[in-house]
């Protein structure tokens, strides 16, 4: 079993190349919300990521022989509000993450199979008086 934390550096990096037009490793963290926004401010960038922890269990289906373990990894894809054109920048961000493990669906061989199981709603918020857009995703990857 390699474990969450080997799956979650492959998100972060299968996120960073998916990305790589909009991402720098500086504004994809884990478990550092301060961080990432604290880079975008400073970088001058309207896209950051953060990634938390969403659990773990046991997989009761056995979908695979042995012991199957799956975690929940949960993030949120900030987009800086920039006008009219953040709602094209929301629905590129949804799209792309929907797809982004097509191709792709053991994170780099790090997770048997890994998937996107649910992206939220864009939400507005407000972070030190700048709009922003939340868009929270979740990814389901199984362990062995």
């Amino acid at each position: 079993m390699r474990g969450y934390e080997a799956i979650e550096e492959a998100l972060i990096a299968k996120l960073l190349s998916v990305f790589s037009a909009e991402l720098s490793a500086s504004r994809v963290k884990a478990s550092d919300l301060d961080s990432v926004v604290d880079a975008m401010f400073q970088e001058g960038s309207p896209y950051g990521v953060y990634i938390e922890f969403g659990g773990g269990r046991p997989d009761s289906r056995q979908v695979m022989s042995g012991l199957d373990w799956h975690w929940t990894l949960a993030g949120v894809f900030l987009i800086q509000y920039e006008g009219v054109e953040t709602d094209l920048k929301v629905r590129y961000i949804a799209t792309t993450l929907a797809t982004m493990l097509k191709d792709d669906p053991t994170l780099g061989g790090v997770s048997p199979l890994a998937r996107v199981s649910d992206i939220d709603v864009a939400e507005p918020i407000k972070i030190n008086d700048t709009p922003f857009y939340w868009v929270p995703f979740i990814i389901s990857a199984f362990d062995r």
